[in-house]
């Protein structure tokens, strides 16, 4: 059977949606590196340290979500579609639930009709592309599917609570984290951690690929936006053993997502 009746291309629109999505999330590389360009322009008040976080994640996804783009067919499209789904419903139901720390009609408005936009879109495409076959899984060794379990495991189980409790759960992070961002950062933890519980049963060469630049992406960009908010703030304790079991999470994911992208490369 050829590639393209095992791993069929994606509508046309899909590609459409998602170039119109990384074209949203320049968002990120702002608020990583400048985001004197983009917090007044915010729908909350944001400090420094969750600037530099939040344009982390979205740097995270415009390179997950460019894996999509330029190759626009159900593989890596299947991750794709949940991860985005988990993540932009979520954070919406999160935005919901602390709207009154919004401020701006017009900036509320344009929040919300981007993210329950794109959690009405990727839902559908799940539902719209349900039937399609799961396209031949990579061959990895056992260690490594039960290490992408694992992972997928912790990251789903922390994103849960910070959800429900992210007081507690936030509570050895290098910065205060109030109840409204560490219930937006769930999704930042439930999202990827469902995916990667789900390339981790059964994972094509694409979405490895996919999971792996996401994971990837979430270490390093992670790690840059802390040293650059610490210098510019100076405000988190390096002496403190929490900061550095926080630097070591993002260390292990950066660390998890090469390994995934090494693994997509690999020849059969």
């Amino acid at each position: 059977m050829s590639e393209t009746a095992l791993n069929p291309p994606l509508s046309p629109w899909v590609r459409v949606f998602t170039g119109a999505a990384l074209i949203v999330l320049i968002a990120g590389p702002l608020l990583l590196f400048a985001p004197q360009v983009i917090v007044p322009r915010w729908p909350w008040a944001i400090a420094p340290f969750n600037a530099r976080f939040l344009g982390a994640v979205y740097c995270a996804e415009l390179g997950a979500l460019a894996v999509l783009f330029l190759d626009n067919r159900w593989s890596p499209g299947r991750a794709s579609f949940v991860v985005a789904f988990v993540f932009t419903f979520v954070v919406t139901i999160a935005s919901l639930i602390h709207l009154p720390a919004f401020v701006g009609a017009r900036r509320i408005a344009l929040w919300f009709v981007l993210y329950v936009g794109y959690a009405a879109l990727s839902g559908g495409a799940l539902l719209l592309y349900r039937q399609l076959p799961k396209v031949s899984a990579l061959a990895v060794s056992d260690r490594f599917r039960s290490t992408l379990q694992v992972a997928g495991a912790v990251m789903t189980l922390y994103g849960v609570a910070l959800f429900v409790a992210p007081g507690i759960a936030a509570g050895f992070w290098p910065w205060a984290i109030d109840a409204m961002h560490g219930q937006i950062y769930s999704a930042v933890f439930l999202a990827p951690g469902l995916g990667t519980l789900l390339l981790g049963r059964s994972a094509a060469r694409e979405e490895c690929l996919v999971g792996g630049v996401f994971n990837a992406g979430l270490g390093f960009f992670a790690l840059v936006g802390f040293a650059l908010a610490q210098a510019q703030t100076g405000r988190a304790n390096l002496a403190s053993p929490a900061t550095w079991a926080w630097l070591l999470i993002f260390a292990v994911l950066l660390a998890i997502g090469i390994a995934m992208i090494r693994a997509s490369r690999a020849k059969s």
